[in-house]
């Protein structure tokens, strides 16, 4: 997701969502599942944004099919047309604007209740964090949603449409409550720890972490982690060292790697920026 509106999701959870840049509609049918739908509108052009995921999944689509950007990581370069899916562990991943750009339209599921959430694409390209929209729409839907000109008659239909993608079946109750417990002390638990308070075993949480997220229970711990000290690098940059500790880094150091291995730059560069 760009950064810019997961900034924005996370830093007004208690607030309202709406602005000139973000808006924010809720799900009439899917609550329990979809955080959200937002439209995200730049209001000054931008080339390229910093991509990171938090840990959910998000479908995003553009105004116009024929709407296109380049979405790249440190092996490749992808184009990617009317939309893409987004999930799983994301470094070092860029989105770069067409000129011409409207809006991004959203769907923001929660990561709670995931397995909830059956669609073709959990099953396919496994290893991938990145994921055309055809994954989720066929041809037909994607016509009919194209064919709609208002964005809440659109977010109608997506409503309507994720009903035949989710499950009430599943329930994976201790998935949720790992989950729970990870976001609730924001990364500052270990995994042994994790385990330890759910009674369950390692490989069992590996495996539906990896089912269903796309996270080893490792991996999302430390997203948890870097993404809070990433808002509040925003608040105050002026001990960087204080920053990284209270976070449950090391020392600077620690939190210099991490903070390189996501963005591909420093705090003090990426700030500059």
């Amino acid at each position: 997701m760009p950064i810019n509106l997961l900034k924005h999701i996370l830093d007004n959870q208690t607030g309202s969502l709406n602005t000139d840049r973000v808006t924010c509609y809720r799900s009439t049918q899917h609550s329990a599942v979809v955080d959200g739908y937002y439209v995200y509108k730049q209001q000054d052009f931008i080339e390229k944004e910093w991509m990171f995921n938090d840990g959910t999944h998000s479908i995003i689509l553009f105004a116009n099919r024929q709407d296109h950007v380049q979405i790249s990581t440190e092996l490749k370069q992808e184009t990617f047309e009317s939309g893409w899916i987004d999930r799983g562990l994301q470094k070092k991943v860029y989105i770069h604007y067409p000129k011409e750009f409207e809006y991004l339209l959203v769907i923001r599921f929660k990561a709670q209740n995931c397995n909830s959430f059956i669609s073709t694409y959990v099953k396919d390209s496994q290893n991938q964090c990145l994921l055309p929209i055809q994954c989720f729409f066929s041809d037909e839907s994607m016509d009919d949603f194209f064919s709609i000109n208002s964005v809440e008659e659109r977010i109608k239909f997506l409503d309507s449409y994720l009903s035949c993608c989710i499950s009430n079946d599943t329930n994976i109750e201790s998935l949720d409550q790992a989950i729970q417990i990870i976001e609730e002390s924001k990364g500052l638990i270990t995994v042994g720890e994790l385990t330890e308070r759910l009674d369950v075993n390692y490989k069992w949480l590996e495996r539906n972490f990896s089912k269903y997220l796309h996270f080893t229970p490792k991996e999302y711990i430390s997203t948890q982690r870097f993404i809070q000290a990433y808002l509040n690098l925003h608040k105050d940059s002026s001990d960087l060292l204080a920053l990284a500790i209270n976070h449950g880094f090391y020392d600077y150091n620690h939190f210099l790697k991490e903070f390189k291995s996501y963005t591909g730059k420093t705090p003090l560069e990426y700030i500059a920026k």
